[in-house]
């Protein structure tokens, strides 16, 4: 049977990696389409390690496939995996996961983790099949915001300020119950341009940050990237987080909003529901433990 080759990401250049991921996107549900700035940008962003990830190319040379695994600390993320569609159904999915898990361990990795979308049953009975568990459900909004009453009662005494995008995310990072997926974490958001953050303050404390939100804008209109509150109970921490979301858009009120890979009781998505912000697409996070 014919087989890819499977090599060393960082044997080949970046214009090879990028044909390469876009080749084991192609037909996808999304559009994954990347350039070398964009993939780029993913690698560094996600901590991405290319000496421990992997290239497949068929037997002309031509790549045909990727498995990206990022590292941070003993944990690790696959940011991009599947081959071209003239492999799949043919065991080369299999066979290059297998690679880059066997990599995972080698390296002292305790553990590693992915997204998949919902609808991608080949790839849910892949990622089973080696033993991955499904761990909780991930949102991804895009939309306006067709609710947008303020909620004036619930919100006396307290102000918007705009605070640097450092130190909102530091607090939101140092108060948050529910764990960001991969990509919203710490280390990636302070790879992200542009960043623009609101806090909700006590106006008689201004310098204690009640809730946040940190955003950017981007082509199709602002990415949400990170958003917490300190309040006691789920609806009142959505309230909060609500207040400023209806500030991100004030003087955009039909902006496109998007934020990716929103997990339960995040108030950043308990908010968008209230605001009526449509989710377009859920995914799966997925992990695989290493024993001993």
């Amino acid at each position: 049977m014919d087989e890819l080759a499977l090599l060393p990401a960082d044997a080949v250049d970046f214009a090879t990696l990028t044909v390469a991921f876009n080749r084991a996107f192609e037909e996808y549900f999304l559009s994954l389409t990347q350039t070398p700035a964009t993939l780029a940008a993913l690698i560094e962003s996600t901590d991405v390690c290319l000496p421990d990830s992997i290239v497949a190319v068929d037997r002309a040379g031509l790549p045909a496939g990727i498995g990206l695994l990022a590292r941070r600390e003993d944990r690790g993320w696959i940011a991009g995996m599947g081959v071209a569609p003239e492999w799949r159904g043919r065991g080369q999915g299999e066979r290059l996961l297998s690679h880059v898990i066997a990599r995972a361990r080698e390296i002292g990795m305790k553990g590693i983790q992915l997204e998949v979308l919902d609808e991608n049953m080949p790839a849910r009975r892949l990622y089973s099949r080696l033993g991955f568990s499904q761990r909780r459900p991930l949102r991804i909004y895009t939309g306006v915001l067709t609710r947008l009453v303020a909620e004036v009662a619930e919100l006396a005494g307290v102000a918007v300020s705009k605070l640097n995008p450092v130190d909102v995310l530091a607090e939101l990072a140092a108060t948050r119950a529910v764990a960001p997926a991969w990509q919203r974490e710490l280390p990636s958001l302070l790879h992200m341009p542009e960043l623009r953050a609101l806090a909700l303050t006590p106006r008689n404390a201004p310098e204690t940050i009640l809730a946040g939100v940190v955003y950017a804008p981007a082509n199709f209109g602002i990415a949400l990237l990170d958003a917490g509150a300190s309040a006691e109970t789920p609806d009142a921490r959505a309230t909060q987080v609500g207040h400023l979301l209806r500030a991100v858009v004030a003087r955009r009120p039909r902006a496109l909003l998007r934020a990716i890979n929103v997990p339960p009781n995040d108030p950043l998505g308990d908010a968008l529901d209230g605001l009526g912000c449509a989710v377009v697409s859920s995914q799966w996070e997925m992990a695989l433990a290493f024993g001993g």
